[in-house]
């Protein structure tokens, strides 16, 4: 695969640190690194889950992850991965067909367990066998010794001989989702029935105390047993699985999907994100990871508020860098779900999936539910003075004129199917409002009159916004935007794109889409996309400040980036005809070695030029000089560098250019 990434800028995004909570599938340690997996991304911390970052280009399920030596195995479900450098740098290890649900690995053997069976590697991933264990889902693998355990959904298989013949051990009327072994302890942590535990290999079994539980996963750390719930949160037992004892002081969520241990360190993956808990204490505090799926994302003043799928409502008053949990979570509403958000005034809006509408006054430190809780998916909110509107699923719009005390349904216009359909947005201009919904706009006045259909007939209509006297829609194939009121529409440029949202700062159109941000500065005529370091690039909502641009993306929680980097710059000003500096592609490219990399310079200038690695360290300075007009090259030597994907980038004075690429040594 050649890798030829090209893009110019001048700064690039980062991560807001949160809001915290996200659901994590697998985890795994080594040293003071932690590896954590989500249903769409692989996240890493070098500092005991204290700051998290997300892998730029690994993406995917994950499902397992293992650590053995300098390897870093990633099961998802598009086969499995290798990393030889602490995850910096990742590289398909095969099975690229089989979904990955368990990897151990017993001296230089790798085993694998899938829904067809357990694979088998002795080259580190170069060749794959099916081992004699076929046919059969196989949820966890474990090794003691020179003993291989498999849990499947039929039961226990052994293996004592690396895998080459496997026996049969038990639990056959069990559907087995967890192992853990401590000397000749086996412990197996079942769907419904808790834990069994065995003394002679799968010989004899007996019922743990720890019945009716489904046992999500189990880890043995100094003798004592940690065994993670998928209601009922964490237990622990120091006398072999005897007796067991509840131990979820700080623990904000009782889905405990995974364990990972480092030293006197031990890491529990929930529902609600990482929790941390030394010495083996059973006390548990919070150790990061970002909810991936932010559903919308309002600001007031310097406060940015984030509706997330699973979390409820956050805030952050400083840029993103700590994000707070406000009053409206699990303990007021049924599925944390929040939808849209809307301020007007002092008054925060938080509009949910099944809950209705809530209000809070206090800046989200206490939420009232404002009625309509029998109306389902508040998908859109908007503002016009005292009026307040909401859009709905199969509800058609409402409408409150005292701050949500009441709501009227405004639908007269809104015949079938319209009503049966989602409302998607709103947006107010002057005394219209318009309605996008899944099949076109609709627009009526302030008093919710009589709706009448403003063209756009079969497109989904996910967004709109109003910009001076134009009004721009976000559809499934691209913007449309009109200037007069909705009667006539014409095809943006930004056209044969999924566009999921708008905001919209001073003289700046901004649009997220399945593709990623795109900006306008001259009224929708051009887009370009300013994707830059951005690793998810499917951008659900946007929101801005006086300073930022904030977007929240599918699988990689809020990223911010300077409203400054779009000031017109003297590249951007410059004639077209205008000599720019270039920056060609490296060559060869891959490369097993080095690699030269040319650059052209219009004028006399100071030139940096800089190589990054896929997680944004800097690894080489080539060039920091003062340099004259013309032809320049530099050679990057990657001999001592891991494989993986790197990033070349040329900075003269306010432009910068950067492009990838691969090291196959």
């Amino acid at each position: 695969m050649l890798l030829s990434l090209h893009s110019v800028l001048r700064a690039q995004w980062v991560q807001t640190n949160g809001p915290n909570g996200g659901q994590i599938t697998c985890l795994a340690a080594n040293d003071s690194n932690i590896f954590i997996g989500t249903s769409t991304n692989l996240f890493i911390s070098k500092n005991n889950g204290g700051h998290l970052t997300p892998n730029l280009f690994l993406n995917g399920n994950f499902t397992s992850l293992t650590v053995s030596g300098l390897n870093i195995f990633a099961g998802t479900t598009t086969g499995i991965f290798l990393s030889t450098d602490n995850g910096r740098n990742w590289l398909a290890d095969g099975l690229t067909d089989e979904k990955v649900y368990s990897i151990t690995v017993l001296d230089s053997n790798i085993f694998v367990g899938t829904d067809k069976g357990i694979f088998l590697s002795t080259d580190n991933g170069g060749r794959w066998s099916a081992d004699s264990v076929t046919d059969v889902f196989v949820t966890s693998l474990a090794v003691s010794g020179t003993n291989i355990y498999a849990g499947t959904e039929r039961g226990l298989y052994l293996s004592t001989d690396k895998g080459d013949h496997w026996t049969f051990a038990g639990l056959s009327s069990e559907i087995i989702y967890s192992l853990a072994v401590s000397g000749s302890n086996v412990f197996v942590g079942t769907q419904y029935d808790g834990i069994y535990h065995s003394t002679d290999n799968g010989n004899n079994w007996s019922s743990d105390s720890l019945t009716n539980n489904t046992i999500s996963s189990l880890a043995v750390t100094n003798s004592i047993i940690f065994a993670g719930t998928e209601n009922g949160g964490i237990y622990r037992s120091t006398d072999s699985g005897s007796t067991w004892s509840p131990v979820n002081t700080g623990l904000t969520n009782y889905y405990v999907s995974s364990f990972a241990i480092s030293g006197s360190n031990i890491f529990a993956g929930t529902l609600g994100g990482v929790f941390l808990s030394t010495s083996n204490s059973g006390n548990w505090t919070a150790a990061g990871m970002p909810f991936e799926h932010v559903a919308s994302l309002t600001t007031s003043g310097t406060d940015i508020f984030a509706g997330t799928d699973d979390g409820g409502v956050f805030l952050s008053n400083d840029k993103g860098e700590e994000w707070l949990r406000t009053g409206l979570t699990k303990d007021i509403i049924t599925n944390d779900i929040v939808l849209s958000l809307a301020v007007s005034g002092s008054n925060i809006f938080a509009g949910t999936e099944l809950d209705g509408i809530f209000l809070s006054t206090n800046n989200g430190s206490d939420w009232t539910i404002d009625g309509l809780s029998s109306y389902e998916n508040f998908n859109c909110l908007a503002v016009s003075g005292s009026n307040i509107f909401a859009g709905t699923q199969n509800e058609g719009v409402l409408l409150s004129t005292d701050n949500g005390g009441h709501w009227t349904p405004i639908d007269s216009g809104l015949t079938n199917p319209i009503v049966d359909e989602y409302i998607n947005s709103l947006a107010v201009s002057d005394t219209n409002v318009f309605a996008g919904t899944e099949n076109g706009v609709f627009f009526t006045d302030h008093t919710g009159g009589n709706w009448i259909a403003a063209g756009l007939t079969g497109y989904f209509i996910s967004s709109l916004v109003v910009f001076g006297p134009d009004i721009f829609a976000a559809t499934d194939s691209g913007v449309f935007l009109t200037t007069d009121n909705g009667r006539h529409w014409s095809v943006n440029s930004l056209k044969d794109q999924y566009v999921n949202a708008f905001t919209v700062s001073g003289s700046y159109i901004f649009a997220g889409a399945n593709d990623g941000v795109y900006l306008s500065t001259n009224s929708g005529t051009s887009w370009k996309q300013i994707n830059d370091s951005l690793p998810s690039l499917s951008i659900g909502c946007l929101a801005a400040d006086s300073l930022y641009l904030y977007v929240g993306t599918d699988g990689a929680s809020i990223w911010r980036r300077p409203l400054s980097d779009f000031a017109p710059t003297s590249v951007e000003e410059a004639p077209e005809n205008m000599p720019q500096p270039s920056l060609a592609q490296n060559y060869p490219n891959p490369f097993s070695s080095s690699t030269t990399i040319d650059f052209t310079l219009p004028t006399a200038q100071h030139v940096l030029v800089q190589v990054y690695n896929s997680l944004g360290e800097l690894v080489s300075t080539l060039e920091d000089a003062n340099l004259n007009a013309g032809s320049h090259s530099v050679i990057f030597d990657g001999t001592r560098m891991a494989k993986g994907v790197y990033y070349f980038v040329l900075i003269e004075g306010k432009y910068t250019e950067t492009r990838g690429m691969i090291l196959v040594n």
